[in-house]
């Protein structure tokens, strides 16, 4: 399975990389607009990543309390650190 999606990955590397450049011209073109309510364009760019790239867990702490608890990323197993909602707030909001 991994030889086949290379070799797609290898055939359509022209195609997804126009892809990928026609959506960040849109954005570009659209800045102006995204920046004039000062965290649009930084929430839609930068703090994405989080929504792809981290995970999640909802549980309970030892006394029962709820707990709900971000992952900045699976090289990185922390689980709650403050950074991680920092940079991902805007997309967590």
């Amino acid at each position: 399975a991994a030889a086949a999606l290379a070799a797609e990955a290898l055939a359509r590397a022209q195609e997804w990389t126009e892809a990928v450049e026609a959506w960040h011209d849109r954005v570009r073109k659209t800045a102006a607009i995204l920046e004039s309510d000062g965290f649009l364009l930084s929430a839609l760019v930068n703090e994405l990543y989080f929504l792809v790239d981290g995970g999640t867990v909802y549980g309970y702490t030892d006394d029962d309390s709820e707990v709900f608890l971000a992952l900045e990323s699976y090289d990185y197993p922390l689980y709650g650190s403050l950074d991680v909602y920092f940079y991902a707030s805007w997309a967590l909001a």
